[in-house]
């Protein structure tokens, strides 16, 4: 499909080509000339290469070991960016060019001091592909200076790399030595914070003291536990020595300490012995006696003593209510109440056994708490030390290292080859100038083509044509007669040249049997229920062959069988007198004037063409066309003839054509190559396409494309001894158009083997 597509184009393009081939090869011979002049006449220019290669790294990165970020290495700021593209910069830069223009000396034609863009022009610096080389080359007329400059460049590129690095080195070197002071001063900072942290915070081993802190906890959690059982266990044991007692432990300890107490007991058993003895006597005596009362007075007396006795041991303790059988308790009872004591004195020591634990579980608790942060602090502290003491050390290192290789002359350049000339001349390559040459000639005359043809806005192609009258229905196809050049629009349209009736001047030949093709297609449109009789034949613009369609469209139409009437209507340029050689005194336009015969306007060629010529030019020709007469004209035209061809003006020009319309039966378009152009064609279809009346066809006039048609036809029409043509006349036998008149003439002319037979004849 590509090859057919480029093949179409080509054959599009051909024609054109075909056109302006004159100026295409003035063009490419110009080119050419040009080309040729310049190689032939430049004076011939040498070249001279040389290498160096990059290396990756300088002194001051491989002694400071500084890693990634070395001073001096070939390294790219961007993902970008190429490191040896950078040094090519460098090496073409202003300065290094300047130096070697002034260290050689260099100038130009004029004997001027060499300017560094001419320099520029010259030289070249590229990197060999996949490698780190650089290879710098100079062009000059000169060859020895070539070799030159190139070695003179790279020793001063190889020396400013050098002067570049040392003072990379020296940079480096003081920039270490103002860090050193202030490094040493933050990590004894750093050291002295460490050791306030630790005495502030009481940390020896942070990860012991953790570790210790969860053994602590987990043992003061068993004693913890083991204190609870203790208190739970004694407060049974009180509570139950309370119930059987009927005192809590504090009344039992009054009632220990005055069973115990000597005092208390011998006042007692005084007291014990006066009552006994008081309830004797009041067994046996009044109770006025005098033993009685005097008894009665001991035993309060007794009482009274007692009561100082008890109080005096309690020290203000409160008795228990069963005060008197405490001081009268047995040893039972004395047991049950020590017990009672001693469960109190254990349960308040296991309480407070419990409590002390809980207070040391918790203060080891916030202690471990504390750990983390204070473990983060000073793994924070020592970090900070570690990575000062690194980079004092590294700092330290490279100092020693830059101090030793600051005097070293060191850099990234290594000579691989010293500027080599190239044996032959680089330039002008003449076999490359002139391939050069003639490709860009092919271009510019296929621009020159293209241009001449953009600036023509003349239709060339059948194919455009049809684009642009894509309502109407392509008739026929008039090719333009071999050896014949393609006509262009005139100005001067009384000038034109007189067309040829091919189909009598030359019936054998292609356009003659187009005229033949159209007869048949324009027969094919007809029908019994719609006939075809009257024909209007126009253009869009003059000069497209409309009359001499309708002349050759007539005598095709006569070949037939049928009798035809062209009409020259005309009135403004007419033609068709010309073509006949008719004389043109009376016609059509007094035909509609006067009031006459049709016959005595009508001019009678032969039996079956009849010619209707335009008559006396009136100096209102649209208002004849738009009267009733004429219409009526057409009718009877009709009435009387086979077929009525009107020959009419273009219809971009005047509105004749579309005044006739209304009278006939369709429009035929002639459209033809090279005069016709795209804006009058949209024009003219556009004004088609709006009439109520119908559009029969487009007939292609002028077609240039050759096909298998004229193969077959070829130039048989040029060795048929009757036909000929002089001066542009059609003749029949030796005789003109306009001599002959009659049928019998015409049947003379045509032998019956000559005319086609046709199967719609009537």
């Amino acid at each position: 499909m590509e090859s057919q597509e480029d093949l179409i184009d080509f054959q599009r393009f051909w024609p054109a080509i075909q056109r302006r081939w004159i100026f295409a090869l003035a063009a490419f011979g110009s080119m050419m000339a040009v080309t040729a002049v310049y190689t032939f006449t430049k004076q011939p220019v040498y070249e001279a290469n040389g290498q160096i290669l990059l290396k990756q790294g300088n002194a001051a990165s491989d002694l400071t070991g500084l890693g990634s970020q070395d001073l001096g290495s070939l390294s790219s700021l961007t993902a970008r960016s190429s490191p040896v593209e950078t040094e090519a910069a460098i090496v073409r830069s202003l300065p290094i060019v300047n130096d070697v223009i002034r260290t050689l000396k260099l100038r130009d034609y004029e004997g001027e001091i060499l300017d560094a863009e001419t320099f520029l022009q010259n030289l070249n610096v590229n990197n060999l592909r996949n490698t780190d080389i650089l290879e710098i080359s100079y062009k000059s007329i000169d060859p020895q200076e070539a070799v030159h400059v190139v070695d003179t460049l790279i020793d001063i590129y190889k020396r400013e790399n050098i002067i570049d690095n040392r003072e990379d080195l020296t940079s480096a070197r003081k920039y270490v030595e103002q860090q050193l002071p202030a490094i040493n001063a933050e990590l004894r900072n750093l050291d002295l914070r460490i050791r306030a942290f630790k005495e502030q915070n009481r940390i020896a081993d942070l990860t012991a003291e953790g570790t210790a802190s969860v053994e602590i906890e987990a043992k003061l959690v068993e004693q913890f536990t083991e204190a609870q059982a203790q208190r739970a266990a004694a407060t049974n044991q009180v509570s139950a020595l309370q119930q059987r007692l009927g005192m809590t432990p504090q009344g039992g300890q009054v009632s220990n300490a005055i069973s115990q107490s000597t005092g208390v007991q011998s006042v007692l058993a005084e007291y014990q012995k006066v009552e006994s003895e008081l309830a004797v006597a009041r067994a046996e005596l009044q109770p006025n006696h005098p033993k009685i009362l005097a008894l009665a007075d001991k035993q309060s007396e007794l009482r009274t003593l007692l009561g100082e006795r008890v109080r005096t041991v309690v020290q203000g303790k409160q008795p228990s209510p069963n005060f008197a059988q405490d001081l009268q308790a047995g040893t039972t009872q004395q047991e049950l109440v020590d017990s009672l004591i001693k469960a109190e004195v254990e349960r308040i020591a296991s309480t407070g056994a419990v409590a002390a634990i809980n207070t040391v579980i918790f203060a080891n608790n916030q202690r471990r708490a504390t750990l983390p942060r204070l473990e983060q602090v000073l793994i924070e502290l020592e970090r900070r030390r570690g990575v000062a003491q690194g980079t004092y050390e590294t700092l330290l290192k490279s100092l020693q290292s830059l101090r030793l290789s600051e005097n070293q002359n060191v850099g990234n350049i290594r000579i691989v080859q010293a500027a080599i000339l190239e044996p032959d001349p680089v330039s002008p390559r003449i076999l490359l100038n002139l391939i050069i040459g003639g490709v860009l000639s092919t271009f510019l005359a296929i621009g020159v083509i293209l241009l001449l043809e953009s600036r023509d806005k003349s239709v060339k192609t059948a194919d455009v044509l049809q684009e642009l009258y894509a309502l109407a229905t392509l008739l026929g196809t008039i090719p333009l007669m071999k050896g014949v050049k393609q006509p262009e629009f005139s100005q001067n349209l009384q000038k034109r040249p007189t067309p040829e009736l091919v189909v009598q001047s030359k019936p054998h030949s292609q356009m003659a049997e187009a005229y033949r093709t159209l007869r048949v297609n324009l027969k094919f449109l007809s029908s019994t229920d719609r006939p075809l009789k009257a024909i209007v034949l126009t253009s869009a613009l003059p000069q497209e062959g409309k009359s001499t369609v309708a002349a050759n469209l007539a005598l095709a139409i006569a070949e037939a069988g049928y009798k035809v009437l062209l009409v020259d209507a005309d009135l403004r340029l007419p033609t068709q007198h010309k073509i006949w050689e008719l004389p043109n005194k009376s016609g059509l336009s007094n035909l509609i004037t006067e009031d006459s015969d049709v016959n005595e306007h009508i001019q009678q060629l032969s039996e079956r063409v009849h010619v209707l010529t335009a008559g006396t030019i009136p100096p209102n020709p649209l208002v004849l066309v738009e009267s009733q007469r004429m219409g009526a004209l057409i009718d009877k035209f009709c009435s009387l003839y086979d077929y009525v061809l009107i020959d009419s003006p273009p219809i971009n020009a005047v509105a004749d054509s579309l005044v006739l319309s209304r009278h006939v039966h369709g429009i035929v378009m002639v459209a033809r190559l090279g005069v016709i152009d795209t804006s009058s064609a949209k024009i003219a279809s556009g004004v088609l396409a709006k009439l109520n009346h119908p559009m029969l066809g487009l007939v292609i006039n002028g077609d240039q494309n050759e096909s298998r048609g004229s193969y077959y036809y070829g130039d048989y029409y040029g060795t048929n001894p009757d036909t000929s043509s002089v001066n542009g006349h059609s003749k029949f036998n030796g005789k003109s158009v306009a001599q002959i008149k009659s049928s019998e003439q015409l049947n003379e002319t045509f032998s019956n083997d000559e005319l086609p037979i046709d199967p719609l004849k009537k």
